[in-house]
């Protein structure tokens, strides 16, 4: 068992996505074989902002010669250009912490200033279209006030809005 996004500490894989193409900004979406998702957006020069949470799913487990991570990643969950013919930005990345190693598909290297000018160009996309992007979280919310804030309500049969409880009245 761990914290939800507590990925830093394990071996895990990447997708960053820079759906706009424009060389600075890109979703990243990890996942570890163990199920731990983290999700943020990375700015050039810019620390990642992980306050990002999108909806996707990834299914990993561990192998005889390392981990395997399947990721499904909505267009729902991300933002893009409404163009009929779409290019992003996308690299891979690995970790493995034991090794202290990071690797990235394509090939990054420190001597380019700009990360997300060196990712690879994902072409063809089309129709694509990010759909509805709505969650809805029902929740019920109620108070409970002593009988003598409402007189005469709760006496007798109770209505709809009103229930008594050991000589309270919680409103509804």
């Amino acid at each position: 068992m761990s914290k939800q996004e507590d990925i830093e500490s394990d071996d895990s894989v990447a997708v960053h996505l820079n759906t706009f193409h424009d060389h600075h900004r890109a979703y990243v979406l990890t996942a570890n074989p163990l199920g731990i998702q983290q999700d943020g957006i990375w700015t050039e020069g810019q620390e990642q902002d992980n306050s990002f949470d999108a909806l996707w799913h990834s299914q990993g487990r561990l192998t005889g010669q390392g981990f395997v991570v399947l990721m499904a990643i909505p267009f729902r969950s991300l933002r893009f250009s409404g163009a009929p013919l779409q290019t992003w930005g996308i690299a891979l990345s690995r970790s493995i912490r034991r090794n202290n190693e990071r690797s990235f598909w394509p090939r990054i290297t420190q001597r380019i200033a700009s990360l997300a000018q060196q990712f690879a160009s994902l072409e063809g996309l089309e129709p694509i279209s990010p759909g509805r992007n709505m969650q809805f979280i029902p929740y019920f919310a109620a108070s409970r006030a002593r009988r003598a804030r409402f007189p005469g309500r709760c006496r007798g049969a109770c209505g709809p809005r009103c229930q008594i409880r050991a000589a309270r009245c919680a409103h509804i």
